[in-house]
């Protein structure tokens, strides 16, 4: 597992690390795209959670092509993570309207924030089921 919400990994490092995994015949990388500290993904259907909540550094849907056409070569499986209810500093900074209580805050240290999607509130869910 690899955590690039926490820690941007550019992409030739992370090429580097699927060298590894391949070496030690190790078959499954698990990437952990989003968190509190950062959204990593690219998404077409809501442009605001990259870049709103990635300060610049997340991977495009053409990378992330690359990265895992570049594991299935080495034989490993690519497991993305995206979060929930965890990415919901990031997502709430990009889609303000599903904000439930106190204002959002940017935060780039690690823990737990008060802020969270209203569930009471139909967009939510609608937000969730849309996909990236």
């Amino acid at each position: 597992m690899i955590d690039v919400a926490r820690h941007f990994i550019p992409l030739d490092i992370l090429k580097r690390n699927l060298d590894g995994l391949e070496a030690v015949k190790m078959n499954v990388f698990h990437w952990h795209l989003s968190e509190d500290q950062g959204f990593r993904a690219e998404s077409k259907k809501f442009p605001k959670l990259h870049t709103l909540g990635s300060d610049g550094l997340y991977y495009t849907q053409d990378e992330i092509r690359e990265l895992i056409a570049y594991a299935r070569d080495r034989g490993i499986r690519v497991v993305p993570e995206f979060d929930m209810p965890a990415t919901a500093q990031r997502g709430l900074l990009a889609t303000r309207s599903l904000r439930a209580g106190r204002a959002v805050r940017h935060r780039a240290q690690v823990g737990h924030f008060r802020s969270a999607m209203d569930l009471t509130n139909e967009k939510t869910y609608k937000f969730r089921r849309r996909g990236l």
